[in-house]
């Protein structure tokens, strides 16, 4: 199958010492999934934990930015992938029964799940397949 994703995918490694990214926003999702360590996440001024295990998903338009946990040796790593919704506007349908009611001004966000369970695991479920669809293309 040989076709284009309209996504990126993207492994990050923090090193021992802190690192922090500058906070942002745009008009994608974005699934971030912790391989390895903790995270703290902003978004909208609220800061959160994220650990080993867990996938958060931040809504777009949404200020955010993630730094790996400080005065720690540990070394952290996570994937994320980052689509934008408007790629789906082609299907009407799906646009409007799994997209609009994500785009509503105060729908969320973002939620964090695990992902040994529930819809944790059908997100990372998910996360991985499309993976292993964009290494095929």
């Amino acid at each position: 199958m040989n076709f284009e994703l309209p996504l990126i995918i993207e492994d990050e490694e923090y090193n021992a010492q802190s690192q922090d990214e500058l906070s942002h926003w745009h008009n994608s999702f974005e699934l971030i999934e912790v391989v390895e360590g903790k995270f703290y996440c902003t978004v909208d001024g609220s800061q959160f934990l994220i650990s080993q295990g867990d996938i958060c998903i931040i809504n777009r338009n949404k200020m955010h930015h993630i730094c790996n946990e400080k005065k720690t040796n540990l070394k952290c790593r996570k994937r994320t992938i980052i689509f934008n919704p408007d790629y789906y506007i082609k299907d009407q349908h799906i646009y409007e029964k799994y997209i609009c009611p994500l785009l509503e001004k105060d729908a969320f966000a973002h939620i964090q799940f695990h992902m040994d369970k529930g819809i944790g695991l059908d997100v990372y479920t998910l996360m991985k397949e499309l993976e292993i669809l964009q290494r095929e293309k």
